[in-house]
């Protein structure tokens, strides 16, 4: 009888260990936002297409697309998974060659309302508001906000991706990013040097010239939140990467493993 028992609990505690292999984000409550949209096409970069055409890519519609990789890849991991906003349209992730281009819609509406995403600080309220929403239903969750962003430096010998954390919140979510980038070898750098450059910049931080990002303010209650900036459209290499669909599959799955690796914290020193 008694080894019936111990049989019993070893296979209830192996199904519990399989369950979590398998489900590196459960528990975890994924909040995907992603940058500008709708009346708002956000930075945008420009290569030279077929017969020497100059084609236009939209930040807006590259991020999107980054989002709903990471917004699938999330779910399959064991997260609960919300986006910002959505576009009723692409709801797919598109795989183009990168000599083509996803072409800009505009139709990206608030999750929260259904109303077309605006521009300024003001298209940004819809975007904190259901993420305020989203932390207050899930309490006894890990709830986390990444907002997915490309940026346009002057300088186009920065190419890769850095992170923007808040003045005042959590650092573990950005350095879990920083970390999983730096070991893809995605950090932004200087191509001349190799060298890393400024993987994580404070929001405000006036040091390195960096502005205030409203999403990233204490406005915003979930303290794990962070923003991504994929790539800068000054940098040929840059423009190349974010148009390969493959790229952005990859840069999904390596938010993903930051997210599971983070998801090892133990909640009570997470919040």
């Amino acid at each position: 009888m008694r080894t019936l028992i111990f049989l019993g609990v070893l296979m209830i505690a192996e199904n519990l260990f399989a369950t979590e292999s398998k489900s590196p984000l459960l528990g975890m409550v994924v909040v995907i936002d992603p940058g500008h949209g709708g009346k708002d096409p956000g930075a945008h970069g420009k290569f030279m297409g077929p017969k020497g055409s100059e084609l236009d890519v939209f930040e807006d519609e590259y991020v999107y697309d980054v989002a709903r990789r990471l917004h699938r890849q999330v779910k399959t991991a064991g997260a609960i998974a919300f986006a910002t906003t959505r576009d009723l349209i692409k709801t797919k992730p598109i795989d183009l060659l990168s000599r083509e281009v996803i072409t800009r819609g505009g139709r990206q509406v608030y999750a929260l309302n259904g109303e077309v995403v605006g521009a300024r600080t003001k298209g940004i309220r819809p975007r904190i508001t259901y993420a305020n929403q989203i932390f207050n239903k899930y309490p006894k969750h890990r709830v986390v906000f990444i907002s997915i962003h490309f940026d346009s430096t002057p300088n186009a010998y920065l190419a890769g991706i850095h992170m923007i954390a808040p003045e005042k919140g959590r650092a573990d979510l950005t350095n879990a990013l920083t970390s999983e980038f730096r070991r893809a070898g995605r950090l932004r750098m200087n191509m001349l040097n190799g060298a890393e450059y400024n993987p994580i910049v404070t929001d405000g931080d006036p040091n390195h010239g960096q502005r205030r990002i409203f999403v990233l303010r204490e406005e915003n209650k979930i303290p794990q939140r962070a923003l991504i900036e994929l790539g800068n459209f000054s940098s040929p290499t840059d423009v190349w990467r974010i148009r390969d669909f493959e790229v952005r599959e990859q840069y999904a799955k390596i938010i993903s493993a930051a997210l599971a690796k983070l998801n090892k914290i133990p909640l009570t020193r997470f919040r």
